[in-house]
């Protein structure tokens, strides 16, 4: 399977590349400066002709965007952790998870200029677990606060009209678009266990923590296919070993989109994020090659 989702993502970054020789075809918009009699539309902020002449009126120009978003990933997690050399396989549903939760927070945010655009996304899970302790000690428990955060910066190389809608007494232009998109991950593990020594009545803390920057590249296709639905696929493949970065990592989402109003939105879709980071070797080996998997439900409004 992995290798399957590799393949596709090197597919979707070719297609970036070939679309700078489709940009000049003549069957893309052109630019209003072309023939400034026609009516105008957007293009991720960029101004365009539209085909044919609309029946109703133009949308009211705007050059910046930003969408906010706040999103829950129903995650499971498979794969392999290394501590001083010993493998421990993972494989923890989302109920299990859920049942372990203290709190959580996973949002995104985009500001688009024209062609360009620069996301945030981040994931905050706090979770804890309650463990029994070994001799001399009555109970304890492992709290785990975990982090991710990606910064993106995306350039629209491609975009094509599909179709209008009307919005109100404007006439609205649905398009395809697809961006190339550098950036880099934060990965951040805080891990403490605490044991309860009853003869002393004083907790023992053990805690450890960890962060690293992976960067990557991607790419993003949107195809806006009627009045109120989206659909969208983003995937990137990174980390390449460089530094103190995963050996590889790598994330692809699909996603469908429901407008309610213009702005307000609602989306539903699936998406999968995979590390692979072991250093080390035989004892000394430690880190995680794992997988987190699974649906995403959200709520954003774009303005």
């Amino acid at each position: 399977m992995r290798y399957t989702i590799l393949a596709l993502l090197v597919c979707l970054l070719a297609s970036v590349a070939a679309s700078s020789a489709l940009a000049d075809d003549s069957s893309l918009l052109r630019p209003l400066s072309a023939q400034a009699d026609e009516p105008w539309v957007q293009c991720s902020g960029q101004e365009y002709v539209r085909y044919g002449a609309p029946t109703l009126n133009t949308a009211p120009r705007q050059s910046w965007h930003v969408t906010l978003a706040a999103y829950l990933w129903a995650t499971d997690i498979s794969g392999t952790s290394y501590a001083d050399g010993v493998p421990t396989d993972i494989d923890i549903a989302f109920d299990d998870l859920f049942d372990k939760l203290e709190s959580a927070f996973m949002g995104y945010v985009e500001v688009q200029y024209k062609r360009w655009s620069f996301a945030v996304d981040a994931s905050v899970v706090n979770l804890k677990n309650d463990v029994a302790g070994p001799v001399g000690f009555v109970s304890g428990d492992v709290t785990l606060d975990q982090t991710i955060v990606d910064l993106r910066l995306g350039y629209t190389a491609l975009c094509r009209q599909v179709g209008s809608s009307q919005w109100g007494s404007c006439c609205y232009p649905r398009f395809m678009t697809l961006d190339g998109v550098v950036g880099a991950r934060n990965w951040s593990f805080d891990q403490e266990l605490t044991l309860n020594r009853p003869t002393t009545g004083t907790p023992v803390s053990v805690s450890t923590d960890e962060s690293w920057w992976d960067p990557y590249v991607g790419a993003r296709w949107r195809w806006q296919f009627a009045k109120r639905w989206g659909f969208s696929l983003y995937g990137d493949i990174g980390g390449f070993g460089i530094e103190d970065a995963s050996e590889l990592t790598w994330q692809i989402q699909a996603m469908v989109r429901f407008h309610i109003t213009r702005g307000l939105f609602v989306a539903a879709g699936y998406r999968a994020l995979d590390v692979d980071r072991v250093e080390g070797s035989g004892a000394s080996q430690n880190g995680i090659d794992a997988t987190y998997h699974g649906p995403v439900i959200g709520v954003g409004y774009r303005f």
